[in-house]
């Protein structure tokens, strides 16, 4: 009755690890408004330029910020994405549970058995319990790909979103001339922006003009 025992733990386990599908994160990436950071330091700090040489044009680089935390609230394709990626979510959490209660049927009619004694050998009992350590590691694998399905759809979310914006300030260079554009928000990595630098607004406006289109 061991293995019994150790089938009743590895169900347990695969119960409490249910799949947990992950929700919509952040289009921005901290990583990135650190790396421009780095990239300006290195600019103004370089000891090998030349003192002679050209720094920056018309003396200074135009830089800007956004909210993306704003953009995500209030940018209309986001709820269309959310809405895709939720729909993804919801399908295969409602697959997966019926697979995994299908699943646990099996082990409780096989413990039945057990205790009413229709399964007599150590051959039967072996066979079954391996059967069903099987499924369980199939419903593992099952789990860990729909997870991966989400994930996939969430990075790709994140890119379309990601291209939007950078779509309209290339696309609009009278009205973003910005020679870097910024992500603040707590947590972002940068600890203070001026507000007049804040082109939000601006930028959730012309992206809903540009999804109305």
């Amino acid at each position: 009755m061991e293995n019994n025992t150790n089938l009743n733990e590895n169900t347990c386990s695969s119960e409490k690890q249910k799949c947990c599908l992950c929700k919509p994160q952040s289009i921005f990436n901290i990583v990135a408004a650190l790396l421009i950071i780095i990239l300006l330091i290195l600019q103004f700090y370089n000891p090998f330029r030349k003192s002679n040489e050209v720094v920056l044009n018309n003396g200074g680089l135009n830089i800007a910020y956004v909210e993306s935390d704003s953009i995500m609230t209030n940018y209309i394709l986001v709820d269309t994405l959310m809405e895709d990626l939720k729909s993804l979510s919801d399908s295969l959490d409602k697959e997966f549970s019926k697979k995994q209660q299908a699943f646990e049927a099996r082990v409780n009619l096989f413990q039945q058995n057990v205790q009413n004694g229709k399964i007599q050998t150590k051959d039967q009992y072996a066979k079954q319990e391996a059967a069903l350590a099987a499924e369980q590691q199939q419903l593992m694998n099952l789990r860990d790909s729909y997870l991966a399905q989400v994930q996939l759809k969430q990075m790709s979310i994140n890119q379309t979103l990601l291209d939007s914006l950078t779509s309209v300030i290339k696309k609009n260079p009278k009205d973003f001339p910005y020679d870097y554009v910024l992500d603040f928000n707590k947590g972002s990595g940068l600890l203070y922006a001026n507000d007049k630098l804040n082109i939000t607004e601006k930028i959730i406006e012309k992206l809903n003009s540009e999804y109305k289109k």
